[in-house]
């Protein structure tokens, strides 16, 4: 916080300054031709040579001797004022606020803005500060380009360390045309509104390095994470420099172990394996880490994947859009700003298609496209400035929907970075981390009898398909070794869900589910169904919980904003979630739930419906769309009503007439209504839920209805949904 500018760059006269213990000011300039000499206070005179100029280029500059204790101001004529309340100077000091004239480009140029107004130079004479002063500078409303308004404009300060001038932002008043802003440091500042054509071309040049570097980055370096104990250890040969396993405590019956994200973008984590009672699947953000109790009675090994999957694939499709607009690359992105954000913005049919491009497709042509309409259409422009200013990113309120839809005209520049991203995720989205300890029971690892089985034999050496009936001869029912056979070819097959005996596996597209046989000695087959499409992962695997009515807990609405702010302000998320929520009465089951999940949500309802039952979260961060219907107590515990990316409603025979001349329609899984609880003919339930269908965006209107059924077998396995009917208005619920 020291005075940064100091003298560099001056080109005033020496000067002369009689000091006094009251706020003197000084220096005022008058126009003439010739020099004056002003007279200030008794036997006291400062030099001063007039530039010969217009009234914006005149040199003004007004000093104080400002005592720390007691605080002070130095003003311009202009309105420009810099304000120091008490105790913010460390020691008493000479401060000034001085008008640089338009001929002295002190600090040299700032490329990327267009100026509109005067630089000023703050001094502290040598001194610094303890805290923040407040800072006034006028802007002149006339100098503004066209398409640009004074809700843009922004001062950049000049930071002497790097020698560039950064963005400082500041709150515009319209109406006086004056910026303010808290300053800890003395520089030089300037009014800009952002030149989007400059931006065009540094996008040109940068954005696929500021991509690959984003991507490649690592947000959190943890060597302080070990990798092997004396009874655990950890396996990271399918890590893919994404996810990070530490033993934190080497303990013989519980250690202590660790899940760390280093990477500088959000994925899930979640269990696929390894016992019961471990934590939910997580959406981990940069740098944050899950710590964790293994118990070694449990099966070993404790597998769990990191997956970009659609949901925080909307994450990573923010981060992208905020990384090609203006301020980004001074001021870095937070990840409680980019969570914030995307829970506003998960409506626009662009940014699911880009998502969807990029995480199921890895088409970067396709998600080039989606992304340069996001930035090109008026509405999602306002929406997508609106969401981030409201999240408090500091360089939202500065663009304009014309300055995005700019960008969005540069589709080969974005392709640049789209087409990375998508390669990437190819490679990529898939991780596992493999945490190994030595069980109690000695018992193999079922997993590794399961890849030993598809992609393994004697010695390492790989059967083919139509030899897993020679291998499998001990099974007791034909189709056992029949649905070995049906497999495609040779994995490994990761264990996607374990719970009571039940063991599921997937080849990425569809889960195959067996039982352990009583001698322990052979799989039956118990099973299968879609996973969701392209990501390899059931819909929320975790270890069976009962979730009964003492985990319920209704929100008192004057706690909202609260919740609110434990989600958008805080870094520990959970842990301020937990405390309102146990401030406000709620029972130690709804605080556990709530911190399984992540913190994202509250259950604020429960209905028992037989094996599987249903229930509704509130979502306190989200915009819209608080409320969403779940089915809890089925394998796995927790499905979303709202996860329906992989429903296909143009297989539908009604699709083409209720579509026509309406453009393509949009199923928003996030608004859905529960119609009917149904028995299946083979035993198990089904859930229909009805959702509406958009004219492309959420804002667009109503086009139609859909229906879904969510079934559940006589156990209560998820094995799948599927799409029921589609009308203009909500149609019955068929039978099963």
């Amino acid at each position: 916080m020291n005075d940064q500018a100091g003298d560099i760059g001056r080109t005033m006269q020496p000067q002369s300054l009689c000091r006094s213990p009251s706020h003197d000011k000084v220096g005022r300039l008058l126009l003439a031709i010739g020099v004056l000499s002003v007279a200030v206070g008794l036997a006291c005179t400062l030099p001063i040579t007039l530039l010969p100029s217009s009234e914006t280029e005149v040199f003004e500059r007004d000093l104080a001797e400002i005592t720390a204790g007691q605080g002070g101001s130095v003003e311009l004529s202009d309105g420009a004022a810099f304000d120091l309340p008490t105790e913010v100077l460390l020691a008493d000091a000479i401060v000034s606020l001085e008008r640089v004239p338009s001929d002295q480009l002190t600090g040299g140029e700032f490329d990327l803005g267009v100026p509109v107004g005067a630089r000023y130079e703050v001094s502290l004479g040598g001194g610094s500060l303890a805290g923040t002063g407040t800072l006034r500078i006028p802007f002149d409303p006339h100098s503004l380009p066209a398409n640009s308004g004074p809700e843009q404009v922004f001062l950049a300060v000049y930071e002497a360390p790097v020698g560039e001038w950064m963005f400082a932002g500041g709150e515009v008043d319209t109406n006086r045309s004056m910026l303010t802003v808290l300053i800890d440091h003395a520089s030089w500042w300037n009014p800009f509104t952002w030149n989007w054509d400059a931006w065009i071309a540094f996008l040109n040049r940068a954005l696929r390095g500021s991509i690959v570097e984003f991507i490649q980055a690592l947000a959190l370096l943890t060597d302080d994470c070990p990798q092997e104990g004396e009874y655990a250890n950890i396996d990271s040969r399918r890590a893919n420099n994404v996810v990070q396993g530490c033993v934190e405590t080497d303990l013989p019956d519980r250690p202590q172990l660790r899940i760390v994200n280093p990477k500088s973008f959000f994925f899930e984590v979640k269990p696929v394996s390894g016992g019961d009672n471990y934590f939910s699947p997580t959406l981990l953000s940069p740098g944050e880490s899950i710590r964790f109790e293994a118990n070694t009675a449990d099966p070993s090994p404790f597998v769990v994947a990191a997956e970009i999957n659609q949901r925080s694939g909307r994450y990573l499709v923010v981060h992208m859009l905020i990384t090609m607009l203006p301020g980004w690359n001074q001021l870095g992105i937070q990840g409680a700003q980019v969570a914030c954000i995307t829970e506003r913005l998960g409506d626009v049919s662009h940014l699911v298609s880009a998502v969807e491009a990029l995480i199921v497709d890895h088409d970067g042509l396709a998600a080039a496209e989606q992304i340069g309409r996001f930035y090109r259409d008026a509405d999602a422009a306002r929406r997508f400035i609106s969401a981030s200013d409201d999240c408090f990113y500091g360089p939202a309120k500065t663009w304009s929907v014309e300055g995005l839809r700019q960008v969005g005209g540069a589709v080969s520049t974005i392709l640049s970075a789209t087409d990375y991203v998508a390669n990437y995720m190819a490679g990529n989205q898939y991780s596992e981390i493999v945490f190994l300890w030595s069980a109690k029971d000695g018992s193999e690892s079922l997993l590794g009898a399961w890849e030993g089985l598809v992609s393994g034999g004697v010695d390492g050496e790989p059967y083919e398909r139509y030899e897993y009936l020679e291998f499998t001869a001990q099974c007791p029912l034909t189709e056992i070794c029949l649905m070995y056979r049906a497999l495609p070819e040779p994995g490994p097959y990761p264990l996607v869900a374990s719970e009571g005996g039940q063991y599921c596996f997937g080849d990425g597209y569809n889960y195959y589910c067996f039982l352990l046989s009583e001698d322990g000695n052979a799989l039956m087959f118990d099973g299968h169904g879609p996973l969701r499409t392209g990501t390899g992962s059931l819909s929320r695997p975790n270890a069976r919980r009962e979730v009964g009515p003492d985990a319920v807990w209704e929100v008192p609405s004057n706690k909202y904003v609260s919740l609110q702010n434990c989600l958008i302000g805080t870094s520990s998320q959970a842990e301020c979630m937990a405390s309102v929520m146990q401030e406000s009465g709620a029972s130690p089951e709804a605080i556990d739930l709530t911190l399984e999940y992540g913190a994202e949500w509250i259950l604020v309802s429960l209905e028992e419906k037989g094996k599987v039952d249903v229930g509704v979260v509130f979502y306190p961060i989200r915009a819209n769309d608080n409320w969403q219907w779940v089915m809890l107590n089925g394998s796995p515990t927790l499905v979303s009503a709202e996860e329906t990316w992989d429903l296909d409603i143009t297989i539908d025979p009604n699709y083409p007439s209720l579509a026509g001349g309406q453009g393509n329609l949009l199923l928003w899984g996030s608004d859905n209504q529960l119609e009917a609880t149904q028995e299946l003919r083979e035993g198990g339930q089904r859930f229909v839920f009805s959702y509406p269908l958009y004219k492309g965006c959420h804002a667009c209107g109503i086009g139609g209805y859909v229906l879904a059924g969510f079934d559940f077998g006589p156990q209560g396995l998820y094995l799948g949904k599927s799409l029921l009917a589609l009308g203009s208005s909500k149609p019955a619920a068929p039978l099963p």
